[in-house]
């Protein structure tokens, strides 16, 4: 589909996305150069400088067009089949459960003082939430929406203390 017959909603879309893609693909160019640096740079001094150059670049256009694609096929209705229409409306999350978690752990001895000789004990207390995600995904064309659920865990209200034992 050309960039003209994009409806408003689309191209917003699509801007996103392309910047979305933009931003790994700089992470990916900035990853690789410094690997090319730090591999090449007391070896060949002056054509690390190119070779960083083209491994950046490189490694740029090709997480780019790989993310792009990715993200642009999860955008295309299956419904209708045009791309850039579908995206996130609405996220519901419902509280499920929480359950209260504990944690010991030996962190060191006292070697002196008035706990000479005791254990140095670290008690990390938490609740651990569970929720239901529901995702609601709409297309802007055709108005066909879908959902998709999952489960997310939160370790809430962490607190954690330092105590001596024998």
């Amino acid at each position: 589909m050309s960039e003209e017959n994009l409806s408003q909603e689309q191209a917003a879309i699509k801007n996103h996305l392309n910047f979305l893609s933009i931003g790994a693909g700089a992470i990916a160019a900035l990853i690789i150069g410094g690997l090319v640096w730090l591999s090449y740079s007391d070896e060949y001094p002056f054509w690390v400088y190119i070779f960083t150059a083209l491994a950046g670049v490189g490694s740029f256009m090709g997480a780019k067009f790989v993310v792009m694609a990715w993200l642009s096929a999860d955008a295309q209705c299956k419904q209708c089949g045009e791309t850039f229409a579908v995206s996130l409306a609405d996220t519901e999350e419902t509280f499920l459960s929480a359950t209260p978690r504990k944690r010991e752990q030996e962190t060191g001895r006292s070697i002196s003082g008035p706990n000479e000789g005791k254990r140095l004990i670290t008690v990390t207390t938490w609740t651990e939430e569970r929720y239901e995600v529901v995702k609601t995904f709409s297309c802007c064309c055709c108005g066909h929406s879908y959902q998709e659920r999952s489960f997310k865990t939160v370790e809430a209200n962490k607190n954690s203390d330092q105590i001596y034992r024998h």
